[in-house]
């Protein structure tokens, strides 16, 4: 499972966003991680951040809700 993070500099949502994610990334060795900023990041339709993509397609946007995150990486990994 790929997941793709979009960030931007100075915003909390997003350190709390890379927090969580690499937090789960070193508990399913199935996951791999990408961070990128959003001004480097080739995708018009992303306006808000953090965004975070999940084999490319867009997943959420703003704050992570965790529960709904576990359940699709634990949905993937079976």
């Amino acid at each position: 499972m790929e997941l793709t993070l979009v960030t931007s500099i100075n915003c909390s949502a997003c350190l709390r966003a890379e927090t969580i994610l690499k937090n789960l990334q070193s508990n399913y060795e199935n996951i791999f991680l990408s961070i990128v900023d959003a001004k480097k990041f080739n995708n018009n339709k992303i306006q808000i951040t953090p965004a975070l993509l999940i084999d490319n397609k867009l997943f959420s946007y703003g704050e992570i809700e965790q529960k709904k995150l576990l359940l699709k990486v634990n949905s993937f990994s079976h």
